[in-house]
């Protein structure tokens, strides 16, 4: 059942990307990246540098693992709990530095 799970995923979002495409061919997400910037480009880049942050600590330190609030995070949820946290302080500092007045 998780196989299908994974296909059926993995096929709507090739379909998804695909329509994406298709309307981009007009022009109309032109408009909607310059708008909606820190959403469209930033959020994206703070994922990415969220999990470079998470893999090159991995690399250098070995495993991730911490105790917060008397929880003890080790295994998979270390690197999963920093990724959330890089990603969200990213983000927030993304909103926090965005001029919100501005437009073109």
């Amino acid at each position: 059942m998780s196989w299908a799970a994974v296909c059926g995923a993995t096929l709507f979002a090739l379909a998804y990307f695909v329509s994406i495409v298709v309307v981009a061919l007009s022009g109309y997400w032109d408009a909607v990246a310059l708008k909606h910037f820190p959403t469209v480009i930033g959020l994206p880049s703070a994922a990415l540098a969220a999990l470079f942050v998470v893999l090159v600590l991995r690399t250098v330190a070995g495993a991730v693992e911490f105790r917060v609030l008397g929880f003890e995070l080790k295994g998979a949820t270390g690197p999963i709990v920093m990724w959330v946290v890089c990603f969200l302080s990213i983000a927030f500092a993304i909103n926090l530095l965005w001029d919100h007045h501005y437009t073109p």
